[in-house]
């Protein structure tokens, strides 16, 4: 239901049948915040019943075979979303629908950066994380991956979370720890709501941040152009971000 109305927000994209509405969402997300119909002036989908159409003439008997229509989740994420269900913990189905609703291809971007920092910590034994940040959705998404279990996983990035969102000036939060120190993987999982409004403590933790980011970044010897995108990772332009602020 989330995804059918914001699909209204997109004057380009229409069908008189909700039911292509449905097999549309099934097959292809109903996902249009990357652009997906940027070039189009008209799109309307049709002929997405057929499976729809033969699982119930199965029912009734008429065919010998038909699947029920899903949605097409790799199964990796599908574990992956039962994991974090079985944390329950308050908010967790809205952590799990948040995560259900993203585009196939982010689904597979998320999948991909997991078994990389799975494959770092196990390299290294120590844990790994990354960012992903989804300003339509006002939304920023932190996985961490450990193969050792430590006492407050969640805990452990809950200030860089929070400087995060407040950097970026987004609203929600979501941080999904995973440790794979044992046979069964564990999940836990923190959702953060907050409005914007500026705050001086925060202020001062991301003004140390983005120096320390800075540092880091010259240290290793890259340059940066002031059209490039700003090592402290604000999502401006150098020139429109770090570069006002310091003199380096």
């Amino acid at each position: 239901m989330n995804r059918r109305l914001r699909a209204n927000d997109y004057p380009q994209f229409r069908t008189p049948d909700e039911l292509d509405f449905l097999m549309f969402f099934l097959r292809d997300g109903l996902y249009f915040e990357d652009g997906y119909l940027k070039e189009h002036d008209i799109f309307v989908p049709h002929a997405y019943t057929e499976e729809l159409d033969r699982y119930y003439s199965y029912l009734e008997g008429t065919v010998s075979s038909g699947a029920k229509p899903r949605l097409r989740i790799p199964d990796e994420y599908k574990a992956f979303i039962r994991g974090l269900e079985a944390v329950r913990k308050p908010r967790f189905s809205q952590v799990c629908t948040t995560l259900l609703g993203f585009s196939a291809e982010t689904i597979d971007d998320i999948l991909a950066r997991i078994s990389w920092a799975r494959d770092a910590s196990l390299a290294d034994g120590r844990d790994h994380e990354f960012t992903m940040t989804f300003p339509n959705l006002d939304l920023g998404l932190t996985i961490s991956v450990s193969s050792t279990e430590r006492p407050d996983q969640i805990g452990r990035l809950k200030n860089y979370c929070e400087m995060k969102m407040y950097q970026l000036k987004l609203s929600k939060w979501i941080h999904v720890a995973i440790c794979d120190s044992g046979p069964e993987r564990k999940y836990d999982f923190a959702l953060f709501n907050k409005q914007w409004a500026f705050d001086s403590k925060l202020e001062q933790v991301l003004d140390a941040f983005r120096r320390n980011k800075l540092k880091q970044f010259f240290a290793s010897g890259n340059k940066i152009e002031r059209n490039d995108p700003c090592p402290c990772n604000g999502g401006l332009k150098y020139k429109k971000c770090c570069a006002l602020r310091y003199s380096i």
